[in-house]
């Protein structure tokens, strides 16, 4: 096992910094993507009762002004 981590490491370093970069930049953006995609859709569903929508309202808009107040 011990060798094939260390040939992946060494393909891994092989490739060049900006394209490790992009590769793990994509991963990032895809996978929160993902997270809001599904936050959406379930956001949309008409089973969603109202306390829950409100709760989620509120706490959205706490983290906003969290994330407002602090830039």
């Amino acid at each position: 096992m011990r060798k094939l981590s260390q040939k992946l490491l060494e393909v891994w370093i092989k490739i060049p910094r900006s394209v490790r970069i992009f590769v793990l930049n994509i991963i990032t953006i895809f996978f929160f993507l993902h997270l809001l995609i599904a936050g959406l859709k379930s956001l949309f569903e008409l089973s969603i009762e109202l306390p829950v929508l409100l709760i989620a309202i509120i706490v959205s808009f706490l983290v906003m002004m969290i994330i407002s107040k602090n830039n």
